[in-house]
């Protein structure tokens, strides 16, 4: 059970950061926190995700990082 909620927070995270830039990262941040304190997701899980919470900002961002567009 735990690899699916994990696996279906891991696409919650990916997709409140597309949707939401400037707040995205601290609601991810936020539910992968919630998830492991319910005891939903172990402790490796939740290492994991904090880990990938770090670049999934940049992954989803068409624009190399910058908000602004442009790689500069």
């Amino acid at each position: 059970m735990r690899d699916a909620v994990a696996e279906e927070l891991e696409k919650y995270c990916k997709n409140i950061i597309k949707k939401s830039p400037e707040n995205g990262p601290d609601w991810a941040f936020g539910a992968v926190e919630f998830a492991r304190i319910a005891n939903l997701i172990d402790l490796g899980q939740y290492m994991d995700m904090l880990s990938k919470c770090t670049c999934w900002e940049k992954e989803e961002d068409p624009s190399g990082g910058n908000r602004m567009g442009s790689r500069n």
